[in-house]
Formats: C-alpha cells, sequence, structure tokens
C-alpha cells in the first residue's frame, strides 16, 4: 500500500478535526434536546454557533494549506530536476521578464552586475525565492487564485477543469468555493459586536456540505497531478 503524501497526510488530520467539531456539536445538540424535555422551564444553553463558525474556518485552512503544500512539493521537484532554464522555460521565462521589469523601473540601466544572481545555479534560486514570496500573498485560495498558483508554477492551464463530479460542472463548483472563502472572510474579519447577527449564523448543514466540497476538490487536484 502506497503511503500518503505529506501534504495528503496533514490534510486528513484537518478533516479529522472538523469530524470531532461536527461530532461534538451533534451530541450536544441531542444532550440539548433531551434536557428541554425533561425541564419544563428553558434556560440557555451553549452557543454552538462557535463550533460551526470553527468548522468553516477549519476547512478554508485545509483547502489553503494543502494548496500550498501541494504547490510547493511538485515545484520544488520540478525544479531540482530540471538541468538548464529550458526545462521549465515558461515560468522561467514569466519571472525573468517580471525581475526585469523590475530592475529597469524608473529609467534605470540595467548593470551587468546585476547578472551575477541568475548565473551557474542561481537562477533556480531566483525562481524559489519568488515562488515563497508569490506564496506568501496566497491568502484567499478562491477558484481564480488556486488556478494562477497552477498555471504558472506547475504549467496547469486551468486546473478547475478537473474540479467535477456527480455530473456537477466545474463552474458550477468554482461558484461554490468562491462563496465558502466569501463565507470564511465574513466570519474572519467580522467585529465582535456584529458576530451575533443573523448573517454570522453558520447552519451545522453549511459545514457538512462544506466539509465535502472541499474533500472532494483536494481529490481531484490531488488525481490531476498524479498524487495519491
Amino acid at each position: 500500500m502506497k503511503a500518503l503524501s505529506k501534504s495528503f497526510a496533514n490534510f486528513i488530520g484537518f478533516m479529522r478535526d472538523v469530524s470531532d467539531l461536527i461530532e461534538i456539536h451533534d451530541l450536544l445538540i441531542s444532550k440539548r434536546k433531551i434536557k428541554a424535555a425533561a425541564e419544563p422551564v428553558r434556560r440557555r444553553g451553549r452557543n454552538l454557533d462557535v463550533l460551526r463558525r470553527a468548522g468553516i474556518i477549519l476547512l478554508v485552512t485545509a483547502w489553503e494549506t494543502h494548496i500550498e503544500d501541494v504547490v510547493r512539493s511538485e515545484f520544488s521537484a520540478r525544479l531540482k530536476v530540471a538541468i538548464g532554464p529550458t526545462d521549465i522555460e515558461p515560468l522561467f521565462n514569466s519571472i525573468g521578464n517580471a525581475w526585469l521589469e523590475e530592475k529597469q523601473g524608473n529609467n534605470r540601466v540595467l548593470k551587468v552586475t546585476d547578472l551575477h544572481s541568475w548565473a551557474g545555479e542561481g537562477w533556480k534560486k531566483m525562481l524559489l525565492d519568488k515562488f515563497e514570496s508569490d506564496l506568501k500573498k496566497f491568502h484567499s485560495p478562491n477558484s481564480e487564485n488556486v488556478k494562477s498558483l497552477c498555471k504558472r508554477y506547475l504549467n496547469e492551464n486551468d486546473i478547475s477543469r478537473h474540479w467535477t463530479w456527480s455530473g456537477i460542472p466545474s463552474t458550477e463548483i468554482c461558484l461554490k468555493l468562491d462563496k465558502l472563502i466569501e463565507r470564511r472572510g465574513e466570519l474572519v474579519h467580522r467585529a465582535e459586536s456584529s458576530l451575533f447577527e443573523a448573517s454570522s449564523h453558520v447552519r451545522i448543514d453549511e459545514v457538512k456540505a462544506a466539509k465535502d466540497l472541499i474533500f472532494n476538490l483536494v481529490q481531484r487536484t490531488q488525481e490531476c497531478l498524479g498524487l495519491h
């Protein structure tokens, strides 16, 4: 049996945490119903919405982390075996042109010494540095940002075309993902004073649907890249 990749093993760990949250939530709901039937006077119970909000936030974090881990692993492996820039020419040209534009900004004249960092194996370090810089800015793993990252560093023109299952087209899956990312943003950035507004409440079926969405997205992405 083939061992799980580190990135997928980490993702499974996230999913177990979400499953635990759902199980705890459902258990507390059951206990609340039993108490409600036994007690004529209704008492205020715990705010279980915190578990549901945590589930949404954790799921998006799992997706974001998995994409970062997979792209880093695959890009690093491809760069390692590349003998020269022509082996990954589209990426090399893209980053090289961006570097030239930055160096020649404000009518600055490019000097020979500016090219020292690209000499020998230096070009690999330049590409890795640019990759890590781009990854630090990768805070919203919506469909467009994931497609852009994979296109640039994995030469995958449109990874989202693989995101389809149960007869649902990839365009609809992308919309579901984008709505989930927006939902996470609402929950994370909303001020504490407005956390109890109706729009901030999360239903447990919303968490369960998001869990299924993220799990299927990761599976299709793994299959697309030949990972298991």
